[in-house]
């Protein structure tokens, strides 16, 4: 069984951290090279960056991944804009390990099939924005502003067979708000894939992240405000969770 992991997530914005409530209203919160350091100290098991400038521009991610590669020695995930093959090869040149897509995807699976093929299923990471509309989950892409075609549980099956290696679920209803995480949506989504999720929305004690790994199979949290907005790290939420009797990587 795969141990669980706590997923530092910085949302970038012309090379500054932001964080907003629901996907919009971003706010401030921090430069990536100072955070970045503080998260390596403290051996996090990953983090990721995800682009949310409206340019969709990758040129920021690349800055930020050469110089997180100097002394960041955790895994890096890196996504938002995505658009081609090069792109991909571009940011793994960069330092990033593995490669968050949304939109691309959802607009050309056959991009999924073929970036799996060219750079292995473990690299990439397929990411799905969900929103519940009229008492059904929807997929969102561009920043939570377009709705997409495909029902979410067609989609991810369709994404499993076509190469994902992971799914990054965003929960646009939870994002920022610190209200605990949706588990109906992450029990509803383990029904259709067996590959690791690592789910964001939503987490805003220590408590929600122990109910997510407790009552789903959900192998991965991805937390931003739990970190931008009070005292908790890495180090904490392990030790937190192993008394718990949760099995987490060790740091």
């Amino acid at each position: 069984m795969l141990k669980k992991r706590i997923i530092p997530t910085f949302l970038i914005n012309s090379n500054r951290i932001v964080k907003g409530i629901n996907f919009k209203n971003y706010k401030d919160v921090g430069e990536p090279t100072s955070n970045i350091k503080i998260f390596n100290s403290q051996k996090s098991d990953e983090i990721m960056f995800i682009n949310v400038n409206k340019e969709k521009n990758i040129e920021n991610l690349k800055k930020i991944l050469k110089n997180s590669s100097e002394y960041c020695f955790m895994p890096m995930t890196a996504g938002g804009g995505i658009k081609s093959i090069k792109d991909i090869k571009n940011l793994l040149d960069c330092g990033a390990d593995k490669i968050s897509i949304n939109r691309k995807i959802s607009e050309d699976l056959n991009f999924l099939k073929k970036s799996s093929k060219e750079f292995g299923s473990q690299c990439i990471i397929v990411g799905i924005d969900v929103k519940k509309i009229n008492n059904e989950y929807r997929i969102f892409v561009n920043n939570g502003k377009k709705l997409i075609k495909y029902n979410l549980f067609d989609y991810i099956k369709k994404c499993d067979e076509f190469g994902a290696g992971e799914f990054f679920i965003n929960n646009i209803d939870r994002d920022g708000t610190k209200k605990g995480y949706d588990l109906e949506l992450i029990k509803n989504i383990e029904k259709y894939t067996e590959l690791p999720i690592i789910y964001s929305g939503g987490a805003g004690n220590l408590g929600h992240i122990y109910k997510l790994f407790k009552y789903t199979k959900n192998v991965a949290a991805a937390c931003s405000s739990i970190f931008c907005f009070g005292d908790n790290n890495p180090i904490r939420i392990r030790s937190y969770l192993r008394n718990k009797k949760i099995d987490v990587k060790n740091g």
